[in-house]
């Protein structure tokens, strides 16, 4: 260990990984007074640890400095390290503690530190005496109603990091475009963020012309690299002011990331042009995908210029309502379309104007399975495909479309390696359950389907996919 009061309260390289660690507690004035926290893990380092010693300056809005794990990779493309990050973990400023429930227990977190009055100072201090500092991380940054997440802005003017990681708090919405007011503007090329809720706004969903407010400002329209972790479809989709100009990856992992995609491409007609790279991953807590996004999305697929795609796609749980056998139907509603057109005769009986349905409107809204129809829609331009979908009824016949493409010359001839798995769990109820003998017609279909790929002159390579914790780490290009 060494320890260098000049470059910071302290500066510990780890023996084992040579990982420097600058972290900043309660104040600037007595550096000696700090513990040190020893980065130690066992083992041998792990394949992509960076040759070059990557640096992370850690500053905690507490007495109590933070702790960051010097394994945890950033969400940017390549290795995942940067040569110095700033790391601002603001736990501390959430509310006091609480008791709640995982897994069954019962789990009551710790007090909350005492605040540190030198918190905001020691970030200056940081951005002034580290000028290599390239990549940022807010971790729990709190929402834009918060005035304080104002001063944290402004203590980083004078940064200039081309990577910006953030993590909301238990709010699960951040201040992130609090960036917009930071001079000089910082040159980002790669952003993640991990939120729910964002800027944007959604409004006549259930017309022909569906309108989409701006969400991020200017500052990110040059982003060349996007992970959008856990986003909503109403208002977490990517659509700068300005439109986005150099995004070539896009990344979307739970929730209603198919609804998220195909409003992001159509508030960015650059997309079609610039992506390159495109990973949509549903979740195991995926929600139902509307038919008019799923069909966006197709279209966009068979005009882009993407090279790598990968898709891990399943229904909806909410989905399996809509296939349950009708005995086994809540009789409850039954009632309920009767009641709605009485009540509607009522009204015309009595004079009342009563608006005319759009008989489109139904199917705007209607939910579509992500996962059908996309051998038909992929790019000839891609060189490497990764898809991951549920093993079903539907999935069984929609292989009979794969093994067609796959036999034709001209079906995607600039692939390279391809990934292709149905292991999913079904979430479509028991009418897409496949029985026993089902199960290995679709193994052999799937055996078929590959076979057909790898002898392809020139080969193309089968590959496994990536888990589904590994792909909100981005590709490089």
């Amino acid at each position: 260990m060494a320890l260098s009061p000049s470059r910071g309260p302290f500066y510990l390289t780890s023996r084992f990984y040579k990982h420097t660690r600058r972290s900043f507690g309660a104040s600037n004035r007595c550096p000696n007074q700090y513990p040190l926290h020893r980065l130690h893990h066992s083992g041998p380092p792990p394949n992509d640890f960076p040759r070059r010693t990557p640096l992370i300056t850690s500053i905690s809005p507490s007495v109590t400095p933070t702790r960051r794990g010097p394994l945890d990779r950033l969400h940017m493309p390549g290795s995942g390290w940067a040569q110095h990050e700033l790391y601002l973990n603001f736990r501390s400023r959430e509310p006091p503690c609480t008791t709640y429930y995982t897994d069954g227990r019962a789990v009551t977190e710790p007090p909350c530190p005492p605040p540190n009055p030198y918190f905001l100072s020691s970030i200056r201090t940081a951005v002034a005496r580290y000028p290599d500092i390239d990549a940022v991380h807010l971790h729990t940054f709190p929402t834009k109603y918060n005035k304080y997440t104002k001063e944290v802005w402004q203590a980083l003017f004078g940064l200039e990091p081309s990577h910006l990681e953030m993590t909301p708090g238990f709010e699960e919405s951040c201040d992130y475009a609090g960036l917009a007011n930071v001079t000089p503007p910082w040159p980002l090329k790669s952003l993640y963020l991990a939120a729910y809720g964002g800027d944007g706004a959604s409004e006549h969903e259930d017309t022909p012309n569906p309108q989409y407010s701006v969400s991020f400002p200017a500052c990110y329209a040059d982003l060349e690299t996007l992970v959008l972790h856990f986003p909503n479809g109403h208002d977490m989709y990517f659509y700068p002011e300005g439109g986005a100009r150099k995004l070539r990856s896009f990344t979307a992992s739970q929730n209603d990331v198919v609804d998220v995609f195909a409003k992001t491409v159509a508030c960015n007609p650059a997309l079609l042009h610039t992506l390159r790279s495109v990973t949509l991953d549903t979740g195991p807590g995926g929600r139902d995908s509307r038919a008019r996004h799923v069909g966006r999305v197709l279209e966009f697929f068979r005009q882009s210029s993407l090279e790598r795609l990968e898709l891990l796609l399943n229904d909806g749980h909410s989905y399996m309502s809509d296939s349950l056998p009708e005995d086994e139907g809540s009789s409850a509603n039954d009632s309920e379309p009767e009641q709605q057109v009485e009540g509607a005769r009522a009204d015309a009986e009595a004079g009342v104007d009563v608006p005319k349905e759009d008989p489109d409107v139904e199917d705007r809204w209607r939910c579509e399975r992500p996962y059908l129809n996309l051998s038909n829609n992929l790019p000839s331009s891609l060189t490497s495909l990764s898809f991951r979908a549920p093993a079903n009824v539907s999935m069984l016949e929609d292989l009979e479309k794969w093994i067609a493409c796959a036999n034709d010359p001209t079906w995607l001839p600039n692939l390279q390696t391809v990934a292709f798995r149905l292991d999913l769990k079904n979430n479509l109820g028991s009418r897409e359950e496949l029985s026993q003998e089902q199960e290995e017609v679709l193994g052999k279909k799937v055996e078929r389907l590959l076979g057909i790929l790898a002898g392809r002159t020139p080969s193309v390579q089968i590959v496994e996919p990536r888990d589904r914790e590994e792909l909100v780490y981005p590709l490089p290009i």
